[in-house]
């Protein structure tokens, strides 16, 4: 296991680490290791909490605006995990039944993400290119999925460029 523990004043992760581990995360999926991807997802998820508790105790008194950029990182974050889970679902689903409710539970995740991304921009955000080409990759899925069982590789492919917009964003 090489987490170390996090010192206790450097309580900081630092992008490049996010980007290691969500490149060591992308190559477990490739390579079909479910598990230890679930695994290092948990981890992630570990420290992006322990982040958030870190920044709570720094600034009780934070500002309506961090409170809000909070909010929408945990969407994402959600959001990074519904879509993640719908991937996998389409790809183990070989016989193309049911592919009509993953048409739909995609549809849903793109309009939260079309949601989020409004709210980010009244916060004054730019617009993130990452989530741009999400939300056109879940655009793209939606409309594979409703193809049926030939449709199947192409949506995986477009819910995995979906999910690497979600990071980058």
């Amino acid at each position: 296991n090489d987490m170390r523990p996090m010192d206790r004043n450097a309580q900081t992760i630092t992008p490049r680490d996010l980007q290691n581990m969500l490149n060591r995360l992308e190559e477990m999926m490739r390579n079909g290791q479910m598990a230890d991807a679930q695994r290092l997802m948990e981890q992630m998820q570990r420290m992006l909490e322990n982040l958030r508790n870190a920044q709570r105790q720094r600034g009780q008194q934070g500002n309506q605006m961090s409170r809000e950029m909070n909010q929408a990182l945990d969407e994402l974050d959600q959001m990074t995990r519904d879509q993640q889970e719908l991937r996998d679902n389409t790809y183990r689903n070989e016989n193309g039944e049911g592919q009509q409710n993953f048409q739909q539970r995609q549809g849903d995740l793109r309009q939260r993400l079309e949601e989020l991304q409004r709210r980010m921009k009244g916060m004054g955000m730019q617009g993130e290119q990452g989530l741009d080409d999400a939300e056109q990759a879940m655009r793209e899925a939606e409309g594979e999925l409703g193809k049926g069982e030939q449709g199947r590789g192409k949506a995986v492919d477009a819910q995995g460029r979906a999910l690497e917009g979600l990071r980058k964003g």
